[in-house]
């Protein structure tokens, strides 16, 4: 907690490995909930049921099993090199409100225009006038799909989806905001999700090893940039006298050296 008189920014950490940005959320709005009203009292979160739990019932194709003794190892991820950089912003509620109508006007998404233009941003930071071709991730949040609203859990609970784009510094933004939701909406359907976790379970069934792991990781999720969008979070703003101005993230630590990662959170 990085405390003022007027003003005071808490930052929370998690290892990605039990926790997604949604489940970040919460968990800063049970803090302010304990901090700003002792009186109420929080009840514990059950055990978070894994995404095999999840999904039985939902998917046609039986999912094998994972490995009952994983293989060990010595292996440790290349280190990074570089210092992890953080920039934080924020738009005016009446930016906001101009980006949703013009995104509408436009046949695309407000998550989809953030994406184009970020990719631009990255192009026109080059010396070259030539085509490039860039990748993005997009984070797709499984709570939603799996897990009512009122039995949200503190957990990793997605999956993910890459875009590709041909770009020069000249490409209109709108054009690509109108590819990145062209070509998600396949992607973010039920049954693409869950063949792409049914894949991924397959894969882990037949107990790669950690090298494999994360050569696998970086084939698969290796990209330009990744935006992972929590969207309107349905948490309140005030909390007894505590007010919740916005909520920067999430973040998380690059896994090579020019990793770049733009979180975005919409509250209120």
């Amino acid at each position: 907690m990085l405390h003022s008189l007027e003003i005071s920014e808490l930052i929370v950490v998690c290892h990605h490995a039990i926790a997604d940005g949604i489940s970040g959320a919460y968990l800063i709005r049970d803090i302010l909930l304990a901090l700003a009203v002792p009186s109420v009292i929080l009840q514990p979160l059950p055990m978070p049921r894994s995404l095999e739990e999840l999904m039985l019932g939902k998917a046609d194709a039986t999912l094998p099993d994972c490995p009952v003794a994983l293989q060990t190892s010595d292996f440790k991820p290349p280190e990074t090199s570089s210092l992890s950089r953080l920039l934080a912003g924020s738009l005016t509620p009446e930016t906001t409100s101009r980006l949703i109508s013009r995104c509408r006007q436009e046949q695309t998404s407000v998550h989809a225009a953030i994406c184009a233009a970020f990719l631009l941003a990255i192009v026109r930071q080059s010396d070259s006038k030539q085509e490039q071709t860039l990748k993005c991730l997009t984070p797709i949040n499984l709570q939603k799909r799996f897990i009512s609203v009122t039995d949200a859990q503190f957990s990793l609970c997605l999956t993910a989806a890459m875009t590709l784009h041909a770009l020069t510094p000249d490409t209109n933004v709108w054009a690509v905001a109108r590819s990145v939701k062209q070509q998600l909406n396949p992607a973010m359907e039920t049954e693409q999700v869950m063949t792409a976790i049914q894949q991924l379970q397959a894969w882990m069934s037949e107990n790669p090893s950690a090298t494999e792991v994360w050569q696998g990781f970086i084939e698969q999720y290796g990209c330009d940039i990744v935006v992972t969008n929590l969207g309107r979070l349905a948490i309140p703003q005030q909390f007894g006298q505590l007010h919740l101005r916005g909520i920067y993230g999430p973040s998380v630590m690059p896994s090579r050296d020019d990793g770049r990662l733009l979180g975005v959170a919409t509250v209120g």
